[in-house]
């Protein structure tokens, strides 16, 4: 037989454990959700062309930025322009960091693009 009677009510030690229990059980569904909602995305740098200018010789100076929209900073990065055999590389992009270089290209080079090579994470 049991010796629980109806008149017996939790004690002060049984609430506060209780009190425990559901405040590390709300603490860790809140961090879950908060780690789902805040997942950083492992995107890839992008590259992109910020300005021309034409140089005294006919050349043109291409201004290319970087960006680092991912989770983790870059060791580095290169890239390169489609109207020139030279690259730039970039060295420890940040996260969420835009950096600027330029590449020079041939003499009537219009409307010229810049394109991600390849690029190492820290």
């Amino acid at each position: 037989m049991s010796s629980f009677s109806g008149d017996d009510k939790p004690s002060t030690v049984e609430w506060a454990v209780m009190g425990v229990s559901v405040a590390v059980t709300l603490f860790l569904f809140a961090y879950v959700a908060w780690h789902a909602a805040v997942t950083p995305t492992d995107a890839t740098p992008e590259a992109t062309v910020e300005g021309t200018e034409m140089l005294t010789d006919g050349r043109v100076a291409v201004t290319v930025a970087v960006r680092n929209p991912s989770s983790e900073g870059l060791k580095s990065v290169t890239v390169s322009a489609d109207c020139s055999n030279e690259s730039i590389r970039f060295t420890h992009v940040p996260i969420d960091d835009r950096q600027r270089g330029t590449v020079v290209c041939p003499a009537g080079t219009e409307d010229p693009t810049a394109t991600v090579r390849d690029w190492v994470e820290a």
